[in-house]
């Protein structure tokens, strides 16, 4: 029997281990400025993004900034700390060089 549960963990270790293999991230990184404009202000921030591809529709990113500008509104000096946010990447590819894509998640400003 125990031979029988050793041999069972093993070979269930296996199938993980196969299963780990195909599900193999891609990262990526890239980086941007972003420009935040209201009604009343303008300001902007360096923005970096760091993903992982996990099949051709699927991704996982995250995202962080800081304000490299700032703007004064009704003498008040504005300026964007930073920020930081977490996203879901659903990807529909239309040919070789080009897809659609949508991203589902939380942003802290």
């Amino acid at each position: 029997m125990r031979t029988l549960v050793i041999a069972t963990i093993a070979s269930l270790g296996l199938v993980g281990a196969a299963s780990a293999q195909e599900m193999v991230a891609k990262p990526y990184i890239n980086a941007g400025v972003t420009q935040h404009h209201t009604s009343n202000t303008d300001t902007a921030s360096i923005t970096g993004r760091f993903g992982a591809d996990f099949n051709k529709n699927f991704a996982l990113e995250a995202e962080g900034g800081f304000g490299v500008t700032n703007d004064t509104v009704a003498g008040v000096k504005l300026k964007q700390r930073g920020d930081l946010g977490a996203y879901a990447v659903g990807k529909l590819p239309v040919d070789e060089k080009f897809s659609l894509l949508g991203r589902l998640g939380y942003h802290e400003t």
